[in-house]
């Protein structure tokens, strides 16, 4: 018999809104992150989408997550330059947060839609969602936990995870298990799951010391 009938391996935006939708749905679920609470992520975005704040809006974290991010009165604009004291490429103006829902004449106006994207940065964004998380009965978040492998049975995987700073090992058995943990997933390798594309298209920031002069 499972221990759950979900387990997820990773707790970013993409673990943590399925462990919500799932609590959401009275599925219970266990989700291991190999991050502690006080360790912030790599951040890798810094907007939320208009699909992902309707889909907020449906678990009751949308308003909290507006709330974070920019000042409501800060503009959002967007600005392409060579380098941060080099020359202007192009410029999108789109207005502050406080201005989304009116007439204020900006390029994304008149979406079909009661929640528009957000500027928020990802460091902010997953603290709201894990504590958003916790609050539907059923899931269970394990955080400073690795899933390190599974093994596939009939009807069920039994899944292998290890609490990092004691070194603890345990085995769990679940009906599915999700992976949810970025592109260097244990879960995608273990199953065979190539990554195809132009690798330097992945290359999302530069230290100060490889930029030219």
């Amino acid at each position: 018999m499972a221990d759950v009938p979900v387990i997820i391996a990773g707790g970013g935006p993409v673990g943590l809104t399925l462990a919500m939708d799932l609590g959401w749905r009275g599925v219970p679920s266990l989700l291991f992150e190999e991050r502690i609470a006080a360790e912030p992520p790599n951040p890798k975005c810094n907007t939320t989408n208009a699909r992902s704040m309707e889909h907020f809006r449906r678990l009751g974290c949308a308003d909290r997550l507006r709330a974070a991010g920019l000042p409501a009165d800060h503009p959002t604009n967007v600005v392409y330059v060579t380098r941060i004291n080099g020359h202007l490429l192009g410029s999108l103006n789109l207005p502050a947060s406080s201005m989304r829902r009116q007439d204020a004449g900006a390029l994304d106006e008149g979406w079909p839609t009661p929640e528009l994207q957000h500027r928020i940065s990802q460091i902010l964004v997953e603290p709201i969602l894990h504590d958003h998380a916790r609050t539907f009965g059923g899931v269970d978040i394990r955080r400073g936990w690795r899933v390190e492998g599974f093994s596939q049975h009939s009807g069920e995987v039994t899944v292998e995870a290890v609490e990092i700073a004691r070194g603890r090992r345990k085995s769990y058995r679940s009906c599915y298990l999700v992976g949810c943990d970025g592109g260097r997933s244990t879960i995608r390798r273990q199953l065979g799951i190539e990554l195809n594309g132009i690798d330097v298209i992945g290359a999302t920031f530069q230290s100060i010391s490889d930029q030219p002069n």
